[in-house]
């Protein structure tokens, strides 16, 4: 994963293009870095909760 300075919005959008059954594990990495990027980006928790829930991973997890 090309890293993309402080673009946390595009991490997301990317997320949600990579959201499917069979790229969900990429969608958290770029969920994860728009975390990193914004901590107060609540966009980027839902997501990420969303893509553990269908990864069947607890969502309050790290």
């Amino acid at each position: 994963m090309k890293v993309i300075l402080n673009f946390e919005y595009a991490y997301i959008v990317i997320g949600e293009i990579y959201y499917n059954p069979s790229d969900l594990h990429e969608a958290l990495e770029y969920f994860n870095q728009a975390i990193k990027i914004n901590p107060k980006l609540a966009q980027a928790y839902l997501d990420r909760s969303n893509t553990k829930k269908e990864l069947g991973e607890p969502s309050w997890r790290e």
